[in-house]
């Protein structure tokens, strides 16, 4: 917010410059948790987005347009639903008090924390969106708990735990979105084979329902919300604060990097590395078959120590349009070299293979290779599509699909993401998962639209739709972060298919937890549809 963007009022709103914007007792907070001082109270006070004042609170409404134009889009930027209000709270009570109000009127409600959702998970046409970054500290934190408001990224958390020599047992490749976010949406890493999603490492959560009612929920106190909030996507009810365990953080990581042209091969050789546990982080990227591809780390810019000659004898064979990354890394003990994952990989390129070690803060604090190329190539939508692959369809829907994609037309020179997941170390119930088997494989194909026009986005989405209609005949599901229908007679089928045999329970749940339906950026939308009828 900048100074023009914000003044204090005791309710309505205030104009300036023919926009509109309302503050309550601005207080907020940063990554580290300092807190801003409230502004004087301007003379004048006008309007509302709504047929009745907005409550008093301690924070800030902003109605300004460049405001709520930038709460309209996530990172996808294919979906666009402008809310009328955003709340910068600046206590959980602000919030409380904003669903009340919300309640009390018939205003949809979404909390949004990174928006790196690609379909609109966080978005709300006319209504509320709470920005819960503005609640980002930390109350607690010893080596083995640490207690943090749900807005706080697990970037600025690590910093926090590091520093104590501890870490979470889960962590994403991208560690710049919000606790509350990931528990919503899963949290998934590449030691989730063997560790789960990080909602599956909590030992407590706060939450605010949709009747403005604070709880305090674990596996043992109210289970129902504490299972009910996780994966959800906000739709039960509001993470606002988590306490998640700590366990101890190794110094160094030792990472072994091979290089394929053939999808089979690398998909036989990252199921070797599950079985027989060669490492703790495993995981395999797609991208265009290129130099820089064959021989730059992943998740860097530094280039692998590798024959160049023999990439440039991979760039020159008929190998087809893409290359194939797999990256095992497993803890250094005791100073010790970590396990030589080279043996490991009898299929890669001849070569192309490198190990290397590194501090751990610098291994889970890499940026990945979709915001690297957002930030090289400039913002663009990102049509997605992630598959729950089961393991006895990956030949034909994970192997096989590299035969008919082309990186550059089909997925924008994106890259495409695969790791493991076990259905049995995943306690959230409500977790979408393949109902066939235990593993199954995360196939993210995390498309970019080139060029970025509404008719290349429907192209891209329509082909997602195309993919996953086939999808389902091999019992593959969807992680959902990516971009689901959104078209009302399409979605209406989507996600109570999505949920298959829990989408009663969960219809059940979200009715008594938020009886008038206020959260209702995704599927809770149809659970309000339904309940109308």
């Amino acid at each position: 917010m900048t100074d023009r963007e914000t003044t204090q009022v005791k309710s309505g709103a205030w104009r300036r410059g023919g926009e509109v914007g309302v503050q309550v007792g601005a207080m907020g907070c940063n990554d580290s948790g300092s807190s801003r001082r409230a502004r004087p109270v301007p003379p004048r006070v006008a309007g509302s987005p709504f047929e009745v004042p907005l409550p008093v609170v301690e924070g800030e409404w902003v109605l300004l347009s460049d405001s709520l134009e930038r709460a309209a889009r996530d990172f996808g930027k294919v979906e666009y639903r402008r809310p009328a209000v955003v709340l910068l709270p600046a206590s959980t009570e602000d919030i409380c008090v904003a669903i009340r109000f919300a309640r009390a009127h018939g205003i949809a409600v979404a909390a949004r924390g990174d928006a790196h959702s690609a379909g609109g998970q966080m978005l709300v046409e006319g209504g509320m969106v709470i920005d819960m970054t503005q609640l980002c500290r930390v109350h607690e934190l010893t080596p083995e708990r640490i207690v943090v408001d749900a807005g706080i990224s697990w970037r600025a958390l690590l910093e926090r735990t590091l520093a104590l020599g501890s870490t979470p047992p889960v962590l994403t490749d991208w560690v710049d979105v919000t606790v509350g976010g990931t528990l919503s949406m899963g949290g998934l890493g590449f030691s989730s084979f063997w560790r789960g999603t990080q909602m599956d490492h909590v030992l407590e959560l706060e939450v605010i329902t949709g009747t403005g009612e604070r709880v305090v929920c674990s596996p043992s106190v109210r289970p129902d919300l504490f299972d009910g909030v996780r994966g959800t996507h906000g739709q039960m009810a509001l993470i606002v604060r988590a306490t998640i365990p700590l366990e101890p953080a190794p110094e160094t990581i030792s990472v072994t990097q091979a290089a394929y042209g053939d999808a089979d091969l690398l998909m036989k050789d990252l199921r070797g590395a599950l079985t027989a546990r060669h490492a703790d982080y495993v995981h395999a990227l797609a991208t265009p078959r290129t130099m820089e591809a064959l021989t730059t780390r992943l998740n860097s810019s530094e280039p692998m120590c590798v024959d160049e000659a023999r990439a440039v004898d991979a760039l020159s064979s008929d190998g087809g349009a893409w290359v194939y990354q797999l990256e095992l890394a497993t803890p250094v003990v005791s100073g010790q070299r970590g396990r030589d994952a080279i043996e490991m990989s009898p299929g890669a390129l001849p070569g192309l293979r490198d190990t290397w070690e590194m501090p751990f803060r610098d291994f889970v604090l890499r940026i990945p290779p979709l915001i690297a190329e957002e930030a090289r190539r400039g913002a663009a939508p990102h049509p997605e599509l992630i598959l729950w692959v089961p393991d006895q369809a990956t030949q034909p829907l994970l192997v096989d699909a590299f035969e008919e994609l082309d990186p550059v037309e089909d997925i924008g020179e994106g890259p495409v993401l695969i790791f493991a997941l076990r259905k049995s170390v995943v306690t959230a119930p409500f977790y979408a998962l393949p109902e066939v088997g235990d593993l199954c494989f995360f196939f993210g194909l995390l498309r970019r639209a080139e060029p970025g026009t509404e008719a290349r986005v429907r192209e891209l989405r329509q082909d997602n739709e195309r993919r996953y209609q086939a999808a389902l005949e091999y019992g593959a599901g969807r992680y959902v972060c990516d971009t689901p229908p959104t078209e009302r007679s399409e979605a209406e089928k989507f996600w109570p298919r999505h949920y298959g045999s829990s989408w009663g329970e969960m219809c059940e749940r979200k009715r008594s937890h938020d009886p008038a339906s206020l959260f209702r950026s995704t599927w809770g939308a149809y659970v309000a549809v339904e309940a109308s009828r």
